[in-house]
């Protein structure tokens, strides 16, 4: 057995809720990732994406997506892949942002000038 597979065997015995003391999955079939076969349960719930933060500490996550990635070809390409929301600039977006920092700033500088602006015109041509 390769040294990758192994660590991955270890891990979802460890890791997935799914795992029994059997060596079954508790839905009473046999595990799909110790067959080698392909699982969404565990790629969505136990692994999870390549950027998630709260991580297992003492796993080699980029040796489990390696080993993940030769049971399951697809799963290669979705790994590597980050998704994020990025701002105008750049800058990674955080949850329920429209705008980083600086764009926001910027910006609400951008419309009080505006502003500003249309009421010193009204002013004077008034």
């Amino acid at each position: 057995m390769a040294k990758g597979k192994a660590g991955l065997i270890t891990f979802v015995k460890d890791q997935c809720a799914n795992f029994s003391t059997s060596g079954d999955c508790v839905y009473g079939k046999p595990c799909l990732v110790v067959d080698g076969k392909p699982c969404s349960y565990f790629e969505r719930s136990v692994l999870g994406p390549a950027d998630y933060k709260y991580r297992v500490p003492g796993y080699d996550y980029a040796g489990l997506f390696a080993a993940y990635g030769q049971i399951n070809l697809s799963f290669q390409g979705r790994a590597r892949k980050v998704v994020g929301r990025y701002c105008g600039c750049g800058a990674i977006l955080r949850p329920r942002e429209r705008y980083c920092p600086d764009c926001r700033r910027r910006n609400r500088q951008k419309s009080y000038r505006a502003k500003r602006e249309r009421e010193n015109c009204l002013k004077r041509h008034s």
